[in-house]
């Protein structure tokens, strides 16, 4: 559309209303003028974009995000606003998504079966690391994920900013197993 004249007035004062609980974008160019016309007006400034700012309640994307385990017996389920991305629990592994931050179109979803197998894990750390920061990661467990968890998946997750995940790779990853129906991750109390 073309531009239209919305103020006239003392500079910095202008509140553009929008109906409440709209998103709108505007674009708008501003110029100085004299306080009489033959004064004059300065050149019109680039074009500049602006945006409505509204509330929590009405702009958010709500993540249901839900990882399952041995003890955790469900659906391994990962929603973005109440549609389903995914929602199994006949896998096992790590389930990667990968959202754009801007839009949070759906760029990736894969499960790796980083139990069983070694070569997965470093197949996920690969793929992840081909994304950059204008993405948005999300990572599910399935039933089990620990037993073949290398060095490089800990710090590509960790640079995600999965920073537990480190903590339990090296209790169940990649050495010697040992069955416990209870274990004490912390050292601090068993666990039920």
């Amino acid at each position: 559309t073309g531009w239209g004249l919305q103020y006239t007035g003392r500079g910095r004062v202008f509140t553009m209303r929008v109906e409440i609980g709209t998103p709108h974008a505007v674009q708008f160019r501003v110029r100085a003028c004299g306080k009489v016309f033959e004064d004059g007006c300065s050149e019109w400034s680039p074009v500049q974009t602006t945006h409505t700012v509204l509330s929590a309640a009405q702009d958010k994307l709500n993540f249901h995000l839900r990882g399952t385990g041995k003890n955790a017996h469900n659906y391994t389920v990962i929603e973005i606003n109440r549609i389903t991305i995914y929602k199994r629990r006949d896998e096992t592994g790590l389930v990667l998504a990968v959202f754009s931050r801007l839009d949070f179109s759906l760029h990736w979803l894969r499960t790796y079966d980083t139990h069983r197998h070694r070569n997965e894990s470093l197949a996920m750390s690969r793929d992840i690391r081909q994304f950059n920061q204008s993405f948005f990661i999300m990572v599910a467990s399935t039933i089990a994920w620990e037993w073949h968890a290398p060095h490089s998946l800990v710090k590509t997750m960790e640079y995600c900013g999965a920073y537990h995940f480190g903590q339990w790779a090296h209790i169940f990853g990649e050495h010697k197993h040992y069955y416990s129906p209870a274990s004490d991750l912390q050292q601090t109390a068993s666990q039920d």
